[in-house]
Parts: structure tokens; sequence; C-alpha cells
């Protein structure tokens, strides 16, 4: 439902509407871990694949605007290149974060592939991503895997900051995975990014 609602947010027709859709979304990926770690919940991989992708189009929003600065009476040939810098400066903003809200769908898609994972084998957690029978998502910010590391019932995910961002742009999560009579217990807390 949160994903639904920051789409048609990220839909509107300005990039503040992408802003505050990529938001929505973010505070979307906060809550998925603790989900996660609730006894019997289910596995969101699937409805977390059926996302479309991007799920929002910042690039449509950015184009709304350019073509929405000829019907715009405040905007004349003295001070056109002056608005198309600052939208550009906000463009560019935008795109990062909407390119790091995809990375953290992707890793929560991830985290739910290593949960179907250790469900479907007694509470083991893979030893490489590639272990994993469904389709393990990139690392959208790094256009590459994201980093795994695996020892026992605790596994490390990352995905550093790029090149040139700050500390700020990296994601990591420690997973634990304990097996009971019953079910796999799962433990999943965000890290700072090694």
């Amino acid at each position: 439902t949160s994903f639904a609602v920051a789409r048609h947010l990220g839909n509107g027709p300005s990039l503040i509407h992408g802003m505050v859709g990529v938001s929505v979304a973010a505070l979307a990926c906060g809550t998925i871990p603790a989900y996660a770690e609730l006894p019997g919940t289910p596995n969101l991989y699937e409805a977390i694949a059926a996302l479309p992708s991007p799920l929002i189009d910042v690039e449509k929003l950015y184009q709304a605007e350019i073509d929405a600065l000829d019907t715009n009476p405040q905007v004349n040939a003295s001070n056109r290149a002056a608005v198309l810098k600052q939208l550009k400066t906000s463009q560019d903003r935008v795109r990062l974060l909407a390119k790091r809200m995809a990375r953290d769908i992707a890793a929560i898609q991830c985290l739910e592939a290593i949960r179907l994972y250790a469900s479907e084998n007694n509470g083991s957690l893979p030893q490489a991503l590639d272990q994993i029978k469904v389709t393990v998502p990139q690392d959208e910010l790094n256009n590459q895997p994201f980093e795994y590391s695996c020892s026992g019932n605790q596994a490390m995910l990352n995905s550093p900051a790029p090149e040139g961002d700050g500390p700020r742009a990296a994601l990591g999560y420690e997973i634990k995975a304990t097996k009971t009579d019953q079910m796999v217990q799962f433990t999943i807390n965000k890290s700072e990014s090694r």
C-alpha cells in the first residue's frame, strides 16, 4: 500500500511530487525489515518483484517541468536560463534520491529472497547470493550485485556509497536466522555499510 501511495504521489505534475513519492517509498523500505522479523509473516519477494520499474519516473517529471516553462508567465527570455539551471539542480537531486530509492527497494527484495531461501533450507542462510533460486536484484545505485557475506547463521548485505557520494548513501543490513522447533526467526538490523 505504501509503495502504491508513493507511486501515485510521484505521478504528479512536478518534481516536488516525485520527491514526496520517493520519501514515502523510503519510509516503506524502512518498515519492511521489522515486518519480516514478525513470526509467520508472508514473504514479500513476489510483491516487490511486481512493482513497476521505475516506481517513480523522475525523467518524465523533469520533462513536464520543462514543458510547463513555455506557459509560465513568470518565465521569459531574460530569466529562462536561470530557471533552467535551478530546475536542473533540483532534477539532479531528485534523480539521485530516486536511484537510492530503487536501490533500497532492490535491497528489501534481496532480503526477502534471503528469507525465502532460509525458510526453504531449514533456517540456513545462503553462503552466496547465487545460491538463491529466485532472481536476486542488483544494487541499482552502483549498477552491480549487492555485497554479501555469510558466516554461520549471520550475514551482511551491503551497498557501498558510490564514488563521490557521502557515507549516508551507503546501505547495510545485518541478518541473523535462528531455527526454532516451529519456524525460522529473522533479525534484520540496518548497519553501517562496510
